[in-house]
């Protein structure tokens, strides 16, 4: 068992810690709202990656497989989305109020359900991890998510101490700029990666 979860953490904590959209986020949002203010876009987040990994252990991975053309499809609408709340924040920092810009669980709901990648990451883990039983399927989907949670407050954490060590107006302005650049670059770098599945699909 302990040999087990040491694999687990071994393989989960990288992929699931390293950069990505929702790490991004999640240091934006902290850096904008503070820890507590935060956890209602970080609940969002993390619904559905719940759900994708419950789905995942069940046979997401096939269906998708049998409809190649949807995970690109789901991934290009979700770049979308993280381009239009980057741009929003880059707005927001250079003309009106950055603290108008609020990403709450709705946010979090919409960039997860749309970012299906985490599913390549799940069927990486499912793959290591296989077994049949029903309820091993649901603890490693129930220890999927809690280490995405914890990955997605030390961001969001990161996000805050860094708004917190200079409390400077020119800043944090400059802060908003850099965090909704990074949004938007990200936002842009996941469509092009759909854009150029979904191209070299049959």
């Amino acid at each position: 068992m302990l040999a087990t979860a040491t694999l687990f953490l071994a393989m989960m904590v990288p992929l699931v810690w390293s950069p990505g959209p929702n790490n991004v986020m999640c240091a934006t949002v902290g850096a904008k709202q503070g820890v507590k203010e935060s956890v209602p876009f970080i609940l969002g987040l993390n619904v559905p990656i719940f759900v994708y990994a419950l789905l995942t252990g069940f046979g997401l991975a096939a269906l998708l497989n049998s409809i190649p053309r949807l995970a690109p499809v789901l991934t290009l609408l979700g770049a979308l989305y993280v381009v239009f709340l980057g741009v929003k924040l880059l707005r927001a920092s250079s003309g009106g109020n950055a603290d108008d810009v609020q990403y709450g669980f709705r946010s979090g709901l919409v960039i997860s359900s749309l970012n299906v990648k985490v599913v390549a990451v799940l069927v990486a883990m499912y793959s290591q991890f296989a077994n049949d039983d029903r309820y091993f399927s649901f603890v490693l989907a129930v220890s999927f998510v809690l280490v995405c949670v914890v990955g997605h407050l030390l961001w969001n954490a990161i996000g805050r101490v860094s708004s917190q060590v200079i409390k400077n107006e020119k800043f944090l302005r400059i802060q908003n700029r850099f965090y909704g650049a990074l949004l938007a670059g990200v936002g842009i770098w996941m469509f092009l990666s759909a854009w150029n599945t979904s191209v070299a699909e049959p």
